[in-house]
């Protein structure tokens, strides 16, 4: 086998792996989920996931990175574009409206993952995940909010703060969904979403640009 077919056996071993893990820890949960049920899952030994794999704890955080993955890498692109600072909110809102349903049919599990985060010390493997994912995010999106202030469109006053509040009404959306408690986020919130968003950015004036 070559290097290169090597890498590629890897690479889709592992994701075949990641795979296998989701449906363990949806079907079981986090707590009661054993490495063995994975493996199994993935028809591989114990010993052989531990080549790809350090604990179930790596596994769990490594399912959740790969959804996270996919709209980080759009929005990334997004940024690299020469779009307006309201194009480059207006798709991250999308991101998050598209992925409501991923999160939603991935509850419990984003549900355990922040609760195991929580109970671990900034030092923990999934605490560290979640303090190092955040940072990023909050670090493009306040690049965002420094772009609309230069712009003139955003009126903020620090962009980290605004960020930070960006991503929490977010998550309560998610939490929300997650928990299924009445929220239905059709076209019509999605649009009340974006207009409270840009009437917040523009310090409460009205957000009348398309």
């Amino acid at each position: 086998m070559t290097p290169s077919n090597n890498e590629e056996h890897l690479a889709r071993r592992r994701r075949d792996i990641l795979a296998a893990a989701e449906r363990v820890f949806d079907k079981y949960g986090y707590a009661a989920a054993t490495v063995d049920e994975v493996a199994a899952e993935a028809g591989l030994s114990k010993g052989s996931l531990y080549n790809y794999f350090r604990s179930k704890e790596d596994l769990f955080t490594q399912v959740f990175a790969d959804v996270i993955a996919i709209d980080e890498d759009k929005f990334d692109a997004m940024l690299a574009g020469e779009g307006s600072a309201r194009d480059k909110i207006r798709a991250l809102l999308g991101f998050s409206a598209k992925g409501l349903e991923q999160h939603k049919r991935l509850g419990r599990l984003v549900l355990e993952i922040w609760a195991n985060a929580a109970r671990q010390s900034k030092d923990g493997e999934m605490a560290n995940w979640f303090n190092q994912m955040y940072s990023r995010w909050r670090g493009k999106i306040a690049k965002v909010m420094v772009q609309g202030r230069d712009e003139g469109d955003f009126h903020v006053e620090d962009p980290s703060i605004s960020a930070a509040l960006l991503m929490a009404i977010l998550d309560g959306i998610h939490i929300q969904m997650i928990l299924d408690i009445g929220l239905e986020v059709n076209e019509e919130f999605a649009a009340a979403l974006e207009r409270a968003t840009f009437n917040a950015l523009a310090g409460n004036q009205p957000a009348d640009r398309p």
